[in-house]
């Protein structure tokens, strides 16, 4: 939420963008790193559940935020350019 704030205030200074449209975007953004992180989890359940060996610790803690960030990029982007 403290980014969907940041945005807004930011957003209203430099183009037309009102509050509301910068909550849309920031919860679009969030729900698609949410799921992104979900199906890195998923992704690492059915792996465990196959038999495979488990991904070394510091990369099954760092494939969700990374995923995340990843697919949410072009959300937030595709959110602004649908906006503005």
């Amino acid at each position: 939420m403290a980014g969907t704030l940041a945005s807004a205030v930011l957003g209203s200074y430099l183009v037309s963008f009102t509050p509301t449209s910068g909550a849309v975007i920031g919860l679009v953004t969030a729900a698609t790193a949410v799921l992104a992180d979900l199906a890195v989890g998923y992704a690492e359940a059915g792996r465990l559940m196959a038999g495979e060996p488990p991904t070394m610790w510091a990369a099954r803690h760092m494939q969700g935020p990374l995923g995340g960030f990843a697919l949410a990029a072009p959300a937030a982007y595709a959110m602004c350019v649908l906006f503005l």
